[in-house]
């Protein structure tokens, strides 16, 4: 049965810009290979129903977008107009992931808006100039609190607590639509800032560590005062002078937020500071990266430019590079995981997990718990410790299948 609602646009748009994945990767997945895409392209041909769903299904959206005449514009600057990102270059495109992500957090804004207007809300901000370093900062220790030590992650809760409790929306999130397959990648932003009068919100990759999620708040925070949009893109490179002039302004009171010039730190030379950052009290008293406190020596002239530039290189090598370690060292201790439980005759826990999950949902008929017993794929302590079910018959009240124990058991 072919899909004859699918228009050629559509397909081109699904595979070569909703999909994350190079044009013979995108092939492999729907099992067709490059004449068949260029006939379904060309309109000489119409995809199956099952190849039309597995279009939607990799592409992320409804089946029934496949049948319409104009491709949507996913332009994201319609919301925001840049992102605080990795690295000097941004992201070629933006991801299906990231635009998905955007589009569901300007959802959540519309809906607080609404929810302010109605319960008539006053101003939740103030406003600044650009320029006012000083007065912003003032505002945000007001705002923030102060003079707090400990662990990174306590500290960005307690910020966020307060931002809140100010009226700010903050979403942090490491996947798009809540979709566990489709992560955000630091690479293309590390958050964004949305102003309104009444509605502000602050959005945040929690993929990224503890001390770059701090140092991003503060940074978004800047730009609501500012009123502006999530003009906030971290790279080195030289964009327009505009654009530069407001990201290194947020920069700058970021850092002077979280590592005031009047820091005994800079006391210090550079060197014995990365000596020492390791150490428990100094990590306790300074919840900023190494590499924001070269920006620090950067900026007060404690280093110079060609320091501080193969400093930020080699960092970002360095965090590459540990996170690849990280993400495989991950994936073996998982696989051996599952290797022991199959040596010793058990289902993964994944599996118990899932059936769970999806019972409760309503997602799994009782028969599909029989038929897995049946055949013994499954058997009854599983099922009992995990629908934590008092009787058997709860199951099979009319069907007393196999071993099952009595009521009395």
């Amino acid at each position: 049965m072919n899909a004859n609602f699918v228009t050629p646009q559509m397909i081109k748009w699904a595979i070569t810009a909703r999909m994350p994945f190079s044009m013979a990767d995108a092939l492999k997945k729907l099992n067709i290979n490059k004449e068949k895409y260029d006939n379904l392209i060309s309109g000489q041909e119409h995809p199956s129903l099952p190849l039309a769903k597995k279009i939607a299904h990799q592409a992320h959206i409804p089946l029934v977008y496949l049948g319409l005449e104009k491709v949507p514009d996913e332009n994201i600057e319609k919301i925001v107009r840049d992102f605080r990102t990795i690295g000097s270059n941004p992201p070629p495109k933006t991801s299906a992931n990231l635009y998905d992500f955007v589009r569901e957090v300007d959802y959540y804004q519309d809906f607080y808006r609404q929810y302010a207007a109605n319960r008539g809300t006053a101003k939740v901000l103030k406003n600044f100039a650009q320029g006012d370093k000083n007065g912003i900062v003032r505002y945000m220790r007001e705002v923030l609190s102060t003079n707090l030590h400990g662990r990174t992650k306590n500290i960005l809760k307690k910020y966020i607590n307060n931002l809140e409790s100010r009226g700010v929306m903050i979403i942090q999130s490491q996947y798009a639509n809540g979709d566990r397959q489709r992560t955000l990648n630091v690479k293309e932003f590390r958050g964004f800032a949305l102003p309104d009068d009444h509605a502000p919100l602050i959005a945040i990759n929690s993929n990224d560590s503890p001390k770059a999620q701090l140092f991003t708040l503060i940074h978004e925070f800047c730009h609501l005062l500012l009123g502006q949009s999530g003009i906030c893109h971290s790279g080195l490179e030289h964009k327009t002078e505009d654009y530069m002039a407001i990201e290194r302004f947020c920069n700058d009171v970021a850092a002077e937020f979280l590592v005031p010039t009047q820091s005994p730190i800079f006391e210090k030379s550079w060197e014995e500071v990365r000596k020492e950052y390791y150490k428990k009290d100094f990590v306790d008293e300074y919840n900023v990266s190494l590499l924001v406190l070269a920006r620090r020596f950067y900026t007060i002239g404690k280093i110079d430019w060609h320091e501080y530039h193969q400093f930020y290189e080699d960092s970002y090598q360095r965090y590459y590079e540990a996170k690849k370690l990280e993400k495989e060292k991950s994936r073996q201790k998982i696989e051996a995981k599952k290797q022991e439980a199959l040596a010793r005759g058990e289902q993964p826990a994944g599996f118990a997990v899932a059936v769970s999950h999806k019972a409760r949902l309503g997602g799994l008929l009782y028969d599909y718990l029989r038929s897995l017993y049946l055949q013994d794929e499954i058997d009854y302590a599983k099922i009992n410790n995990v629908f934590h079910i008092p009787a058997w018959d709860a199951f099979f009240r009319n069907n007393p299948y196999k071993d099952a124990p009595t009521e009395q058991e």
